[in-house]
């Protein structure tokens, strides 16, 4: 069987079922749609490169590179003697960027692939955050890419997904098996995350694992709110939850099976699924929230993109527009 990699790149993009916003932007009087391929300071990411290229084919949009800098160097009042040299340090540091990066991004296109992509890189210096999801803004992006980094990265990831609104994917090395697992809450209108997971399964010809953690344990008041008491959730409460996602799994264009997981972390139960399956993506969504939600429970797609060994897709869940709504058919 092909890799997710290898049959991104022979899908035909004719076939794969754009959102709303992907359909309009392909329409005959319209532009093409953009990917972007986002890149941290540091590495040239091969293998994250050629995927970013192959679902730009697979979408027929147009993929579009950008590396962001760290901050230029600011006036120094105290030491002015410093700002030339500086200043200096600055300009030569992204003459080199944009040099090595096109040197790399030609020799990565050089067998018939989007050559134009290395025209149409640019780069940015601040906020990762902030420049790339301006840049998908701009570009009306359909996907945003970012390669794998060193360290936890899921709060970089998780907060673009939700400032940009668009979906992030963070490209690893494809695993054996085409397998895709999405996580979902069963709480989210319409069911985004099985949605696009969905349309990348019908796409890859790729079975979905549609998947729902139900905590064994839960804590309850005790005597004036005082005391809380620990309890285990009843058999009704897991196959309520169970039939309703087999029923959803049931109506998703393409091969899907429901699992049931009962984790205490819900982040184990995503990875302990794709790890049995050996998947080759995990789809997980996110939800704009506070700092101090942040702090207390945290985020279980930020800790996804951390822990996990293969490619996570990060789906915004606020204002998802008609793809949340519309009906749920088997084509």
């Amino acid at each position: 069987m092909k890799n997710f990699a290898t049959n991104l790149a022979v899908a035909r993009s004719s076939d794969f079922p754009r959102t709303p916003r992907a359909a309009a932007l392909v329409a005959p009087t319209a532009v093409r749609p953009a990917v972007l391929f986002a890149l941290f300071e540091e590495g040239r990411p091969t293998a994250s490169l050629l995927r970013a290229l192959a679902l730009s084919r697979v979408l027929d949009a147009e993929l579009h590179v950008m590396r962001v800098l760290p901050e230029l160097a600011r006036v120094n009042a105290l030491f002015p003697q410093n700002n030339v040299r500086d200043a200096v340090r600055t300009v030569e540091r992204t003459l080199q960027a944009n040099r090595s990066t096109r040197e790399w991004l030609a020799s990565c296109l050089t067998l018939g692939d989007d050559e134009a992509a290395v025209e149409r890189f640019s780069i940015a210096h601040g906020n990762f955050v902030e420049h790339v999801a301006g840049q998908a803004a701009e570009l009306d992006a359909v996907l945003i890419i970012v390669p794998p980094r060193e360290g936890r990265m899921g709060r970089t990831v998780t907060s673009l997904a939700s400032t940009s609104g668009v979906p992030v994917l963070v490209a690893r090395e494809a695993t054996h098996d085409e397998t895709i697992v999405a996580a979902t809450d069963l709480e989210s209108e319409g069911y985004p995350v099985l949605r696009r997971a969905a349309q990348l399964g019908q796409q890859l010809d790729a079975p979905v694992i549609a998947l729902h953690n139900v905590n064994p344990v839960s804590f309850v008041g005790g005597i004036g709110d005082a005391w809380p008491m620990m309890v285990l959730p009843g058999g009704p409460v897991r196959e309520a939850r169970s039939a309703r996602l087999s029923q959803i799994s049931e109506s998703l264009p393409v091969d899907a099976s429901a699992v049931i997981r009962n984790e205490v972390n819900p982040v184990d139960a995503i990875l302990g699924e794709a790890r049995r399956h050996d998947a080759d993506l995990v789809v997980v969504g996110t939800r704009r929230r506070s700092w101090f939600d942040r702090l207390v429970t945290g985020s279980v797609a930020a800790q996804v993109v951390n822990r996990a060994k293969r490619s996570v897709l990060v789906t915004p869940l606020d204002d998802v527009g008609p793809l949340a709504v519309a009906p749920l058919a088997r084509a």
